[in-house]
């Protein structure tokens, strides 16, 4: 498993036995690993977006200030992301985080695939009818009767029944 000549690489490395460390520098596989989590996390926080309608509505942007604390909390993990991203130069804070800094190009990457979570939705809500989730009716999570495979692996692996 070797990762290419990509964009943000100088050189092929091996991606499962490279380090991410040697001699206290940071590897280009930590460079790695800090730019998936950055598009991780950054599209989660986008996702949070999307999860405020629960409906079919292809609008997630309609009644935006409705929910103050929404947007308190949404802001406050963006400026998270952002510190945790930024302040990773520092070598106490890059050690103890397990991050190295991110080129501008690498930003903007993790921000454009980020946020390609926004228009995911609308193209399944538009072309995935809600039909194909009727069978998640049947699933019920809340009750201990083991009627579904959910719950009957649950007791299964957990409870050892």
């Amino acid at each position: 498993m070797y990762c290419g000549q990509l964009i943000f690489f100088e050189e092929s490395f091996n991606v499962v036995t490279a380090p991410t460390r040697e001699k206290g520098k940071p590897t280009d596989k930590l460079t790695l690993n800090t730019l998936c989590f950055n598009t991780f996390m950054i599209m989660n926080i986008f996702n949070m977006l999307n999860c405020r309608v629960n409906t079919n509505e292809l609008n997630i942007f309609s009644n935006l200030v409705i929910n103050f604390y929404f947007w308190i909390v949404f802001l406050f993990e963006m400026g998270v992301q952002v510190a945790f991203i930024w302040w990773s130069g520092s070598p106490i804070i890059g050690t103890l985080l397990n991050c190295t800094t991110q080129s501008v190009a690498m930003v903007i990457t993790a921000w454009v695939v980020g946020g390609l979570v926004l228009p995911f939705r609308a193209l399944m809500v538009k072309f995935v009818p809600a039909s194909a989730f009727e069978f998640m009716k049947k699933v019920d999570l809340e009750t201990d009767k083991n009627t579904n495979c959910v719950t009957k692996c649950f007791a299964r692996i957990v409870r050892g029944r």
